[in-house]
């Protein structure tokens, strides 16, 4: 037999039921939604860290890509190997010329070293006073010309005048090889 219930028992009735949906409603649709909630705070700090991340290696590649076009202008090989190495006896006499001494006996040839640069590389000899072909050497080795010294030889010239001395250099200077321009501009392009 079902008995009718009283109005008190409707009450306590309804406000058990609402609490009852309540209750599923807040586990099941606010509750899941909160816990994704979590979620997505949670992924959303991890692609800013990420993206804090990649945005200072960003800036660190355009600082190493400035300094390598940098480089790439100073050492580039401009035009053939025949042209460059007119580029640079004409260089090296011009530095002769503007100190007034003689080059003589200027011989060129270039070599490939490990791959990454080329070297150009020149002999040749001098005969001038000691302090002017320190200065030759000094002028060769600063900017724009960047030579290096590779070998040196001095000897006391046998003429009458005791302050010229005969000096024997072998003078290289490195370029990029185009090789590795390539390689570096389909680095940037990845």
């Amino acid at each position: 037999m079902i008995r009718t219930l009283t109005e008190r028992e409707q009450n306590i009735l309804a406000v058990a039921m609402t609490m009852a949906v309540l209750a599923v409603f807040y586990n099941g649709v606010v509750g899941s939604l909160l816990e994704k909630k979590e979620i997505l705070v949670q992924e959303i700090k991890q692609l800013q860290a990420q993206w804090v991340q990649e945005k200072t290696i960003i800036a660190r590649s355009r600082t190493i890509n400035a300094k390598f076009n940098a480089y790439w202008e100073q050492f580039n090989r401009p035009g053939t190997k025949e042209e460059t190495e007119s580029e640079v006896l004409s260089e090296i006499e011009g530095v002769a010329r503007k100190l007034g001494l003689q080059v003589t006996n200027l011989k060129p040839g270039w070599t490939l070293k490990d791959g990454y640069d080329d070297q150009f590389s020149v002999s040749l000899t001098i005969n001038s006073e000691f302090l002017k072909t320190i200065r030759f050497l000094y002028e060769l080795q600063q900017e724009p010309y960047f030579f290096n010294v590779e070998g040196l030889e001095v000897e006391k010239s046998t003429r009458d005048d005791t302050s010229i001395i005969t000096s024997r250099f072998v003078l290289t200077k490195a370029f990029i090889s185009s090789y590795e321009k390539e390689k570096h501009e389909q680095n940037i392009q990845r």
